[in-house]
């Protein structure tokens, strides 16, 4: 269940999960008997106590959301500069024109996102932002290289020693040379916040 949870996470709302399909796993996957019977009984009441929790809070922020946004669209909208797909012109030089693609958001986007700029792509707008874009990077607590994004905060990740957060903004059309950057230097991008 946790790693059905976390895939989920990835490119969908916490609310929108399903707990109830685990509570009865729960229930019908293990019997009442056998080592440990107390041990059993207390796992039993402890995940429906947590998974019937869930299930109503999710419900309550699902309802509130969908009653007062729009349901999720889960593709946005990118410009980029050319057409990923073009060959280069005869003397290498790419084919610049903007062109536009559907990806899919969360985290399936940052995977696009990388193999886009990986191919020599440049992003002009994401959902019609030119704006600034926030991303967080896993990187030594000695501090970032140069990365031409501004830093927004740190956070020391207590669980891995010398690891810290570093979250950073830049402007979309700096994304793809920073995503290029971020990789020579093995600098782990750990999300991007798309629109």
């Amino acid at each position: 269940m946790a790693a059905d949870y976390v895939a989920f996470l990835k490119k969908h709302a916490w609310f929108d999960f399903d707990f109830i399909g685990p509570l009865k796993d729960v229930w019908t996957d293990t019997g009442w008997w056998g080592p440990n019977p107390l041990r059993k009984w207390e796992r039993k009441y402890m995940l429906t106590s947590e998974y019937l929790a869930k299930a109503g809070y999710a419900w309550v922020l699902r309802f509130g959301s969908h009653a007062t946004y729009q349901e999720v669209i889960e593709r946005t909208v990118v410009w980029v500069d050319r057409d990923p797909a073009a060959p280069p012109a005869a003397d290498g030089t790419p084919v610049l024109h903007d062109t536009m693609l559907d990806l899919p958001r969360y985290q399936a986007f940052q995977e696009e996102a990388f193999a886009l700029a990986g191919r020599g792509v440049n992003f002009r707008k994401i959902a019609g932002n030119d704006g600034q874009i926030m991303l967080t990077l896993l990187g030594s607590d000695r501090g970032l290289p140069e990365t031409g994004a501004r830093l927004l905060y740190t956070q020391p990740i207590l669980t891995r020693p010398g690891e810290t957060r570093y979250a950073v903004a830049l402007t979309v059309p700096q994304l793809a040379e920073a995503l290029r950057r971020f990789k020579r230097a093995n600098i782990r991008v750990e999300h991007i916040y798309d629109y």
